[in-house]
């Protein structure tokens, strides 16, 4: 870990805004209409360099993927894990859109924001490799780096955006979550 008696070293918090021709390639695999997923992950690993070099450049100390292989911080989950092909959970906008939409991701591109899909399944892993293909893309952009990390959304995160109609409890919901 780094330290330091002469300055506040610098970070953020993990999600940075996407590159629009990323984001609509995100949405395209989101709609299931991304056809061309070698192309997709070049993009993806292309991207991330892209990403660590802008943090590098910007003097951030330590660096991350700024989340750039997910079309979302939080609504991925869908995707690598199973248990989630429920009926849409409903869209909470929060009130920095409200008072910023021209901030809003999804309506800068005029694309639709990802589905939020309820548990209604039990949860296990479905795709570890996107796991893998992430940590190996930010090992290969962030090579020269002294200090990188890795965010996950935390199991109340996906509990408060991704509504439950298959566990008993929410805190069955939640143990399901951290144990995968």
């Amino acid at each position: 870990m780094q330290r330091s008696t002469h300055r506040i070293l610098t970070t953020h918090c993990g999600s940075l805004p996407r590159p629009n021709d990323l984001l609509e390639m995100l949405m395209a695999r989101e709609q299931g209409s991304l056809h061309d997923m070698p192309a997709f992950h070049a993009r993806v690993r292309e991207a991330i360099g892209e990403c660590v070099r802008k943090q590098r450049d910007t003097g951030l100390d330590i660096i991350n993927d700024g989340e750039w292989s997910k079309p979302d911080y939080s609504t991925y989950v869908k995707n690598r894990f199973t248990g989630f092909e429920g009926e849409p959970t409903p869209t909470d906008t929060g009130r920095d859109i409200l008072d910023f939409p021209e901030y809003a991701p999804f309506r800068r591109t005029g694309l639709n924001q990802p589905t939020r899909p309820k548990c209604n399944g039990p949860i296990a892993w479905k795709d570890f490799a996107a796991v893998q293909r992430d940590i190996d893309n930010l090992k290969a952009a962030a090579s020269h780096a002294e200090e990188v990390f890795m965010t996950a959304v935390s199991p109340g995160q996906v509990a408060r955006f991704q509504g439950n109609v298959y566990y008993k409890s929410d805190e069955e919901y939640l143990w399901a979550l951290a144990d995968v």
